[in-house]
């Protein structure tokens, strides 16, 4: 089995913090192998390992964790979520 990619856009996610707060958390997704920010476009890349499944779901408790104390409301923007190959 090879790992999956999921593409989605972050909303309010469009600085270097951000990014930072955001990959630490989507990190605990287990197992993801690797979360690529990029802050310009407001856009995540999570690799999942071989066999991991991660809902939209799963997606905004994580990302909800993550917007505690930032003064931001971090969510998958809606329909953004893609599998990238």
């Amino acid at each position: 089995m090879e790992s999956s990619h999921l593409v989605f856009d972050v909303e309010q996610a469009g600085c270097e913090s951000c990014a930072a707060r955001i990959q630490g958390v989507v990190t605990q997704l287990a197992p993801v192998a690797e979360v690529v920010i990029d802050a310009d476009a407001d856009e995540a890349t999570v690799t999942l390992e071989a066999g991991a499944v991660a809902t939209e779901d799963d997606l905004n408790r994580v990302l909800a964790e993550a917007s505690d104390g930032s003064g931001h409301v971090y969510r998958v923007r809606p329909g953004s979520l893609r599998l990238a190959r």
